[in-house]
């Protein structure tokens, strides 16, 4: 008798589960548009060769102390050379460091900026397509936190 019940519960449930809205949600990846889209790649190579010209820069300033520090061990070096050298190299430390910091906030400015001029064209985008949709929620792919769970499935997942 309690299994008659038990049945004719779960079958009175079942209509009503059915009636619940089916929760639409879509996956953005950024990346993807990044690769391929024109314009979204001309403004991420022109970072990128911003982030090459500095790091030549600091790669450059790093051998010259290199250079420095060498001649400053050399043993033909008179006391009164290697001090100004050491002092030149105190100097070359000082302004490396600032090169490095600055750079990098160049850097990090430029980022921001070219994230933040993808994200205001592609935002109304991505936008008006979750619209269309009709997408109760959008989640942003982050290669650190989303996995695909369906091995066989993930093929579709990311390509």
């Amino acid at each position: 008798m309690r299994r008659f019940i038990l049945c004719l519960t779960l079958a009175a449930a079942i209509p009503a589960v059915a009636q619940e809205p089916i929760t639409r949600f879509g996956v953005f990846a950024p990346q993807r548009v990044i690769e391929s889209s024109v314009r979204a790649k001309k403004v991420f190579a022109e970072l990128e060769v911003l982030n090459k010209t500095l790091t030549e820069k600091v790669k450059a300033k790093a051998d010259e102390m290199q250079k420095l520090e060498q001649q400053i061990k050399s043993p033909a070096l008179s006391e009164e050379g290697r001090a100004k050298l050491q002092r030149e190299f105190q100097d070359g430390e000082l302004s490396f460091k600032r090169l490095q910091e600055d750079s990098q906030a160049e850097f990090q400015k430029s980022e921001q900026k070219a994230m933040g001029q993808f994200n205001q064209e592609i935002g109304p985008i991505v936008m008006e397509l979750a619209k269309e949709l009709k997408l109760q929620m959008l989640f942003q792919w982050n290669q650190s936190i989303m996995i695909p769970v369906d091995p066989c499935c993930r093929h579709r997942l990311l390509g």
